[in-house]
């Protein structure tokens, strides 16, 4: 779990981390079930929205200070997040919205709306997110985020 803490100017500039990822105990589907990212490593098997099963080249893993937004369950649509869930505010996040269900894709930090998406400000954290050879969208406790590759 991350903790909070105060931080000035100094300290964010000299220990910040690119603000994309997700927390170790996110749950992603994998080829053994739902398992969270701090326990998946270089060759697990996600299941991506696009291309089913596919294996993750590494994990990249950074700790520092970043600014992370906090989605509440069914905050974006029902199911979506499924649970809670803290994201760096870069993170991509990939949706389907109107009644055309036109795709998009959206930082984290640009739904913040002050209700079910919160800025949580900066925290010193770990953030992981799986690599792919080329750009994937995840499952994270049941949202949509996109990989960038390596």
């Amino acid at each position: 779990m991350y903790q909070a803490h105060e931080f000035d100017g100094n300290d964010v500039a000299s220990a910040s981390i690119p603000a994309v990822g997700m927390l170790a105990q996110t749950t992603v589907l994998t080829r053994a079930g739902v398992e969270t990212m701090g326990d998946l490593s270089e060759g697990s098997f996600i299941i991506t929205r696009e291309y089913g099963l596919q294996r993750v080249g590494t994990i990249e893993r950074a700790q520092g200070i970043a600014r992370l937004i906090h989605i509440a369950p069914d905050a974006i649509a029902p199911g979506k997040p499924s649970a809670a869930l803290t994201v760096g505010e870069e993170t991509l996040i990939f949706m389907e919205s109107g009644p055309s269900r036109m795709p998009t894709i959206t930082e984290a930090g640009d739904l913040v709306n002050g209700s079910t998406i919160t800025d949580a400000g900066y925290q010193s954290v770990e953030l992981v997110r799986p690599k792919f050879d080329e750009g994937r969208i995840v499952y994270a406790d049941g949202l949509e985020l996109v990989c960038t590759p390596f």
